[in-house]
């Protein structure tokens, strides 16, 4: 592919590892948008976002920031991280898209000093959550708002930590450093079901899991393996002082949700999927398999699950996508489903992914690799 010269490229003055996603209308947002002035200090900004519809020509401005029609996070989320995901209402056959930014610090980690520093400043680290919900349809930097929701809060503060989403669609979160009174690593993993994922009248708040037995804050990292469970590994912990920051920790743990001990999870049938050696599913394409299911319970979704890759409290290519499965069958059993692939590679960019069966307990099924492409 030949280079082009582009001298007038656009640029954004992105500081501190960038929480960027690729949304379902084309369109980047940068959800981590923080800004530096002289006389304020570190201020909240519009979340940016840059529009990739073609053509795309050198020089062109398209970063949509700093405009007042640009969405605001009510906090600033320094080192805090961000989730992405789009679910599928079967009674109106609409999409509808969700971001997550969770926790972080009101200023730059490394502004705030290590426990052994006077001054250390903890209560900068802070637990909140805020919400987009978005059409994917319309133009998100149009119509996009941040909604910070009381309710959707981590129970501790964190900085550092990894944020996970699991095969049935709700989110944990691992690791960090937090503050309880004294310095301390937020060892307690916590777990939120997205209203819109389990259908709830009001958003469920975050659960407190299993405890970590090591602490995993700066450089670990977290994901999802193709059985529901998820890997937590690495982390450079005990920041009692500032030496203490080249103690890296070289062990791993798996964490296993609650989904694992709540009965018998659907089982897909592989044999009944394309190889993903020599085919693959196209965009917007209906196909079939079989699922077992509990003869008691139904199937309330099909999702796909995209693979993350971890790094500094973010990982920006795991997303959660629910499918159109417009005939649902009715009772358990072994059944053939038939949902739709999504759109197009904006809801989902080309690839491997983990396809889900989600039982009307909430219980997922093991992920199959399957490979999303082009025809």
């Amino acid at each position: 592919m030949p280079v082009i010269p582009c001298p007038n490229v656009p640029l954004l003055n992105v500081f501190d590892y960038p929480r960027i996603h690729l949304l379902a209308s084309g369109e980047l947002i940068w959800t981590h948008a923080t800004t530096f002035s002289q006389a304020q200090g570190w201020l909240p900004r519009p979340s940016p976002f840059l529009d990739l519809t073609p053509p795309f020509p050198c020089g062109e401005q398209r970063w949509k920031d700093g405009e007042s029609s640009q969405p605001t996070t009510a906090t600033r989320h320094f080192n805090g991280s961000s989730v992405h995901l789009i679910t599928w209402d079967r009674a109106t056959d609409q999409f509808t898209e969700l971001l997550y930014v969770i926790g972080g610090a009101t200023i730059p980690f490394d502004h705030i000093g290590s426990c052994s520093n006077p001054a250390f400043d903890p209560t900068k680290i802070h637990g909140i959550v805020e919400r987009m919900v978005l059409n994917p349809l319309a133009s998100p930097s149009e119509s996009g708002e941040w909604e910070s929701t009381p309710s959707l809060d981590l129970n501790h503060a964190r900085v550092n930590h990894n944020a996970v989403i699991l095969l049935d669609g709700s989110i944990v979160v691992i690791g960090g450093l937090g503050w309880n009174g004294t310095c301390a690593w937020r060892r307690w993993t916590e777990r939120l079901m997205p209203e819109e994922v389990v259908e709830s009248s009001s958003p469920a708040a975050w659960a407190f899991m299993a405890l970590q037995d090591v602490p995993r804050q700066y450089h670990s990292v977290a994901g999802l393996l193709p059985d529901g469970s998820v890997v937590s590994a690495g982390g450079a912990n005990l920041p009692q002082s500032e030496t203490d920051w080249c103690k890296p920790d070289h062990t791993l743990e798996i964490f296993k949700p609650p989904y694992f001990f709540n009965g018998v999870r659907p089982d897909i049938d592989t044999t009944t999927l394309t190889d993903p050696a020599v085919g693959h599913y196209n965009y917007n394409a209906t196909f079939s398999f079989s699922v077992t299911l509990e003869t008691t319970v139904t199937v309330d979704r099909v999702a796909l699950v995209r693979p993350g890759a971890s790094t500094h409290a973010f990982d920006s290519s795991q997303l959660y996508v629910e499918l159109r499965l417009p005939t649902l069958p009715s009772g358990g059993g072994t059944l053939t489903l038939q949902p739709t692939m999504p759109p197009n590679g904006n809801y989902a960019p080309p690839g491997y992914y983990l396809l889900v069966v989600v039982d009307s307990l909430g219980r997922p099924s093991a992920g199959a690799w399957i490979r999303l492409d082009e025809a």
